[in-house]
């Protein structure tokens, strides 16, 4: 196990979300969309700042996007045992 810290200078595994899954109903979490996803401090994938993505596209590489799965899988789990009340600890 690895604890870390999020610091200028430091490189870091990390997604940006849209939207907070911790605070949307469950039924929204597929409309999640990823802004960027970081992978040892470089970034693998960025939303397109001024142009809409078409699902015909890949956009994203697929180690980005098995990461993005995983994050979202994760916080599904999370968010499910906070519901029943399981005490997490950082």
């Amino acid at each position: 196990d690895y604890i870390g810290s999020f610091e200028v200078g430091k490189y870091a595994d990390l997604i940006v979300l849209n939207k907070d899954p911790l605070t949307i109903h469950e039924d929204e979490l597929r409309t999640i969309s990823v802004m960027l996803t970081m992978v040892g401090g470089k970034t693998e994938y960025q939303w397109p700042t001024h142009i809409y993505p078409d699902p015909s596209e890949t956009t994203q590489t697929n180690l980005s996007l098995f990461i993005t799965l995983l994050a979202i899988s994760c916080l599904v789990i999370v968010r499910k045992l906070k519901k029943n009340n399981f005490k997490l600890y950082y």
